[in-house]
């Protein structure tokens, strides 16, 4: 367990920064850590893997001679996969009112990246945010993810960053929280010990979701890009300036809250957060960015 995080005042040290933290929140912490520590070693619990289609839509993404009919074959190869990615694209968000009717049809008009992101979606869907025991907590996550991969997209497409893994970087910048969740529950299975309300669960997790998830990706292997984005999005200076990625995604995790998306509403006001101006938004960018995450808030992709 890594617990040189935690100095003698209770302190963790993260990728978020130094939090101090409540006394009573500090054995949670430890037990959250010892399950992490044990899954990614492949002691006594397991972390969620994704699919096979899903890293093999990663590869066919990266090559830029990759043929529909690869695309295609890859995924009719985990029929349930390819049913709920169609069932995703024909969303009202997606479709735009033309139905979807083949995998065929789904790549030629939403492109590769995004029917990779798609399957990502389903896959995290089906392997991460699935818990009925903490079924609300899971559905806020969920939802909270897939409106921050929206807006991460159209926030690094405004500023001109390099969209390939925009989406990506948004839907797991949580995903800390969703598997931490999970493994909390599987250590108690067999045991009859009351488990955290989720709003606890929550204020343990907030100085070390960032630093789980990027050890997470990095146990799946995903590129670095993502690691890096999803463990720097509290905390997004580095050495060499601040990680554009990672403020890419604090200003979509800020415009999440303000429209309600996954976390309770909380106005957010550009002009009072760096974040728009470190990202060089213009003010009227910084506006667009809250109209669209209420236009993604009020739309059925987060279904």
């Amino acid at each position: 367990m890594n617990r040189d995080r935690y100095d003698k005042k209770g302190l963790s040290h993260t990728h978020c920064g130094v939090v101090e933290l409540e006394q009573d929140q500090l054995p949670l912490q430890y037990l959250l850590d010892q399950l992490l520590e044990d899954a990614l070693s492949d002691r006594n619990f397991k972390l969620p893997m994704l699919p096979a289609v899903v890293a093999r839509l990663m590869e066919l993404a990266n090559d830029p001679n990759v043929s529909f009919e690869e695309v295609e074959k890859a995924i009719s190869s985990d029929a349930v996969m390819a049913g709920k990615i169609l069932a995703v694209a024909n969303s009202a968000y997606f479709s735009r009112g033309i139905p979807i009717t083949s995998l065929r049809s789904a790549i030629s008009r939403l492109g590769l990246v995004q029917v990779r992101d798609i399957a990502f979606r389903v896959a995290l869907e089906t392997k991460v945010f699935k818990n009925p025991t903490y079924e609300s907590f899971m559905q806020r996550e969920r939802k909270h993810a897939i409106g921050a991969a929206m807006i991460c997209r159209k926030v690094c497409e405004m500023v001109g960053l390099e969209q390939d893994l925009a989406f990506l970087c948004g839907l797991l910048h949580d995903v800390g929280n969703a598997v931490a969740a999970s493994l909390l529950v599987a250590s108690r299975k067999d045991r009859n010990e009351k488990l955290p309300a989720p709003e606890r669960l929550m204020e343990a997790l907030a100085p070390v979701h960032a630093d789980y998830g990027s050890r997470i990706i990095h146990h799946w292997k995903l590129p670095l890009t993502i690691e890096m984005a999803v463990g720097l999005h509290h905390g997004y200076e580095t050495r060499e300036g601040p990680h554009q990625m990672a403020l890419a995604v604090a200003v979509a995790d800020l415009a999440c809250r303000h429209a309600g998306i996954g976390r309770k509403r909380a106005e957010v006001e550009p002009l009072k957060h760096k974040e728009f101006f470190d990202l060089n938004l213009s003010v009227e960018q910084a506006q667009d960015v809250i109209a669209f995450a209420e236009e993604v808030a009020s739309s059925d992709v987060l279904e």
